[in-house]
C-alpha cells in the first residue's frame, strides 16, 4: 500500500499525462483544419494522415481513439474528468 504523499504523487504524474495528451488530440485537430484548408484551397482530395509504426500504417483517426481511452483511463483512475 502507498502511503498519501506517494499516492499524491502518483495522482500528480496521471494528471500530467492526461493533459500532455489532450493537448496531443487538440494539436492533431488543428493539423487536420489546416490540412482540409490546404485541400481546399488545392482544389483536391488529399490523402488521409498516417502514421507509420514498424512499417504498419495506423490511421491518425485510430491513433486519436487510442489517445482519447487513455485519457479516459486515466481519469477514471483520478476520479475525476477534465
Amino acid at each position: 500500500m502507498t502511503d498519501a504523499r506517494t499516492q499524491r504523487q502518483i495522482d500528480r504524474y496521471r494528471e500530467s499525462e492526461a493533459r500532455w495528451l489532450q493537448k496531443m488530440t487538440f494539436a492533431s485537430g488543428k493539423a487536420r483544419a489546416a490540412r482540409q484548408k490546404l485541400s481546399d484551397l488545392v482544389e483536391e482530395d488529399l490523402n488521409p494522415v498516417i502514421v507509420l509504426d514498424d512499417g504498419t500504417q495506423v490511421p491518425l483517426d485510430t491513433l486519436e481513439e487510442i489517445i482519447a481511452k487513455r485519457v479516459d483511463t486515466l481519469m477514471k483512475a483520478l476520479g475525476r474528468r477534465f
